[in-house]
């Protein structure tokens, strides 16, 4: 079973996760451009019970453009978000960053907030 690691960028916060990802996909929604600073978000949704994570966090909780509300997990020391999961079933942590991204296409969510830029920086076009 494949393992897959993301970390904070101090390492000190670390989600662990086995097996293959539910679902990889991008959001160009405006929450997660504010979060990311980046024109999207990249996302690996993996069940609850397959992610361990080491390390303490802090937590910040937002309502998306979904109206799901999400609770972000990050670094306390460096600031980075690691993971995150939506209150709502069916509750899979969403382990941020292109880490575990690599293997697998990801499908694009809230294109109405796509940024012509995007075209270029993903080498893509819209579909």
């Amino acid at each position: 079973m494949k393992i897959r690691q993301a970390t904070c960028s101090c390492t000190q916060l670390n989600a662990v996760t086995e097996g293959e990802p539910v679902r990889v996909s991008i959001c160009h929604c405006r929450e997660c451009q504010r979060r990311t600073g980046n024109v999207f978000g990249v996302q690996a949704r993996f069940p609850r019970e397959r992610v361990k994570v080491a390390g303490r966090f802090n937590r910040h909780a937002r309502t998306g453009d979904s109206g799901e509300r999400i609770l972000f997990h990050f670094c306390p020391h460096c600031g980075s978000t690691v993971y995150y999961w939506a209150e709502t079933p069916p509750r899979r942590h969403r382990a941020h960053g292109l880490t575990f991204s690599r293997e697998q296409r990801a499908r694009n969510w809230h294109t109405h907030n796509w940024h012509s830029q995007t075209d270029t920086l993903a080498g893509t076009a819209l579909s």
